[in-house]
């Protein structure tokens, strides 16, 4: 077990880190060469695309943290969902199983609307620091 405290401005997790973007993509490489190096299924495609997906959360958040005006940040998001990885995971992305504020962030997402998921995300943000 451990004590996680959400509120500390210190936190690793609550500082903007510029080169995110580029260590998940350089992590998904890593895993994607495992995934063709093993010859794994398509089950294990569609969860690696699931997981490539679910990374925009992170990534969101994380440019939430970022001092930048509001129009900069959506301009980064669409470089996010923009990025090799997420272009293709999100064409196969099935939004039918999502709760409906998750199935909204996920929409925006798999179709850059960039401006309601930068809205969302500062809802999120709001909802974390409480």
């Amino acid at each position: 077990m451990y004590n996680y405290r959400k509120f500390n401005s210190e936190s690793i997790t609550s500082n903007y880190k510029n080169s995110l973007l580029d260590k998940t993509n350089h992590m998904f490489d890593l895993l994607s060469e495992q995934l063709k190096k093993h010859n794994k299924g398509t089950d294990y495609l569609e969860a690696f695309n699931n997981r490539i997906c679910l990374s925009v959360i992170g990534l969101g958040l994380n440019e939430s943290f970022n001092k930048a005006s509001f129009f900069t940040k959506c301009k980064n998001m669409k470089t996010v969902l923009n990025s090799r990885y997420h272009k293709v995971a999100f064409r196969s992305l099935e939004l039918r199983y999502f709760p409906i504020h998750w199935k909204l962030f996920f929409f925006f997402s798999k179709y850059k609307l960039t401006v309601p998921l930068q809205l969302l995300l500062l809802a999120i943000k709001k909802i974390i620091k409480k």
